[in-house]
């Protein structure tokens, strides 16, 4: 028996199965302010610059902040 859930599976299957092995998996939260990312902030990151997640508000905090330290 193969190790691989997706093995002689439709792809529309696979989809499902992986959907269904993520179910459990906890929420991303901010690496800096520790808020949950919930994916409806297009600013959000789940990878970030550094590997780590960062919601949108403080992204747009960073971002603001790289700005005014230009002028």
């Amino acid at each position: 028996m193969s190790d691989d859930p997706f093995h002689g599976h439709s792809l529309e299957a696979a989809i499902v199965i992986e959907a269904l092995m993520a179910w459990d998996d906890p929420p991303l939260r901010c690496a800096t302010c520790g808020a949950e990312l919930v994916g409806v902030d297009p600013d959000e990151e789940p990878d970030g610059d550094a590997g780590l997640p960062i919601c949108g508000e403080c992204n747009r905090a960073r971002n603001f902040d790289v700005l005014a330290e230009d002028r």
